[in-house]
């Protein structure tokens, strides 16, 4: 009998084979752009593998720049067979934080510490990963790159002046991903939404900006307060439409009715109850003027 825990029974993979250091691809929306990830000094840079082969996933050929302060949490071989490319820690004759033989389409850094945001702010360049990012600021000052920070960080690090640095930063041109908000702390967000952070500011899609209304999912009338009459529409297309559109740049708003297949946490979706609900949730959205 199946359960969902058991003893292994010695099989060997029943799975199609995968290449090592190949990752199943998910989509094409990061197919042939150069990521640049940049690791900082933080827990969360423990997670960075795991980051590399969800932007590779898109499609992205991925290089990583670690700082002395990061690599007590991430060892250099895991980033190293994460992204299939030399982990950047210092800078040689080949002068890697220029880029200048193959540039960086974008660049990630993730976890962005305080002390980067600052460094970057206010043009510090004492290091192989901040002399980097200064270098990819002036390319996105000339339109030739795009620069995302995930702010991560205890919340006590939080002051008006990072919240100025941040500000300076955004001015410029330099796009700040939410960090998740908990324990007290700015967290980095999950794979996933870092990598639709870097597929929408890279799209170059007609769909860019443009507000689509998609609905999907059950329209379930209620008979009484047990029983009611509902539609087998699971929500998984229309799920699935959003978050393609969120990856090319448009902005989505996703109705779902209540017992449709849930969508990512980061797709921006809202639940309607009943058929009712569901009527009025659109014809409101229409009043909004969607494109």
């Amino acid at each position: 009998m199946a359960t969902g825990y058991q003893d292994w029974d010695c099989s060997p993979p029943r799975s199609p084979a995968l290449g090592d250091h190949e990752v199943p691809l998910e989509s094409t929306h990061l197919q042939g752009r150069r990521i640049a990830l940049v690791v900082t000094g933080g827990i969360a840079a423990m997670r960075s593998p795991d980051l590399a082969r969800a932007l590779r996933r898109r499609g992205a050929e991925v290089t990583a720049f670690c700082s002395a302060e990061a690599l007590p949490f991430v060892g250099r071989q895991a980033l190293e067979w994460a992204t299939c490319s030399p982990l950047v820690t210092r800078l040689g004759w080949r002068a890697e934080h220029l880029s200048d033989g193959e540039s960086f389409d974008a660049w990630l850094v993730a976890p962005a510490t305080a002390n980067t945001i600052a460094k970057l702010a206010c043009g510090i360049a004492d290091t192989p990963v901040s002399s980097a990012l200064a270098s990819a600021l002036g390319r996105l000052e000339r339109g030739q790159t795009q620069l995302l920070l995930a702010p991560t960080m205890h919340g006590s690090l939080h002051s008006s002046i990072l919240e100025g640095h941040a500000r300076r930063l955004a001015e410029l041109g330099v796009h700040l991903i939410a960090p998740r908000d908990a324990y007290g702390k700015h967290n980095l967000p999950e794979a996933p939404l870092l990598v639709a952070c870097v597929c929408r500011a890279l799209s170059s899609s007609a769909l860019r900006g443009r507000r689509i209304l998609v609905t999907g999912g059950p329209t379930p009338v209620p008979i009484d307060g047990v029983r009611r009459i509902v539609n087998r529409f699971s929500g998984r297309l229309a799920a699935a439409i959003g978050e393609d559109l969120l990856l090319r740049g448009a902005d989505p708003r996703l109705l779902l009715g209540d017992g449709a297949a849930v969508p990512p946490t980061w797709l921006p979706h809202r639940w309607v109850s009943s058929y009712d609900a569901y009527r009025a949730a659109v014809l409101e959205a229409v009043q909004e003027a969607p494109d």
